[in-house]
């Protein structure tokens, strides 16, 4: 299949079979690839945690409305943003910057005050904001990389955001959960596999001036 025979190949999966499992190597083409994902200003404030423990998994169950999928698909992706952004997490970009490029560092202030300035212009809502669709860009990506690996996934922002992050700590880590996303192969049982993909047509979608 191509690309576009992929994304149509991918839906919201509703029901995965437990008993089919990501290899290792699937996994961390998957992560490898949501690595690869567009930020603003390519400072990547988010990160992703993989939660395997099947304990964990199904008290989730009961905070995300019911949604069975956080249980039973292979893996649970859970994305999170960043909660300090700020001066010092912006050098630590500018350092990567410039040992990843092999350019000294005072080269790049100029850069580096765009990037603070821009950071400390922003109140703190409309910072968090930024960072969640920091969170989106990258949960894009992660479902097209899924499709192009025949992996299915759930996007879901239907949970208890304040009981998630309770139980996955994310506070001591300095993080908050913004979206879950089960990954694994589907059942043969779920009915919405067959269902035909809607999408409002081309002509509709797409304007040109």
């Amino acid at each position: 299949m191509d690309i576009l025979e992929k994304l149509q190949w991918r839906y919201a999966t509703k029901e995965f079979d437990p008993t089919q499992k990501i290899t290792e190597e699937k996994l961390h083409r998957l992560l490898e690839g949501l690595r690869w994902s567009a930020s603003s200003l390519g400072l990547q404030a988010w990160k992703v945690m993989v939660v395997e423990n099947p304990e964990v998994r199904a008290s989730l169950v009961g905070l995300s409305y019911g949604q069975k999928q956080v249980a039973e698909a292979s893996h649970l992706l859970v994305l999170c943003r960043v909660n300090e952004v700020d001066e010092p997490y912006a050098e630590d970009y500018i350092d990567l910057v410039s040992s990843t490029r092999q350019i000294p560092k005072e080269e790049l202030s100029g850069y580096s005050g765009m990037v603070k300035g821009f950071i400390n212009g922003m109140a703190d809502e409309a910072k968090t904001g930024w960072l969640d669709h920091q969170i989106y860009l990258a949960l894009g990506n992660l479902l097209t990389i899924c499709a192009m690996e025949e992996v299915d996934s759930c996007p879901m922002e239907g949970f208890d955001k304040a009981a998630v992050n309770e139980v996955l700590e994310t506070a001591a880590m300095g993080l908050t959960a913004v979206v879950m996303c089960p990954v694994g192969y589907r059942s043969s049982a779920d009915k919405y596999a067959s269902l035909a993909k809607v999408r409002r047509p081309l002509e509709e979608i797409v304007i040109r001036k």
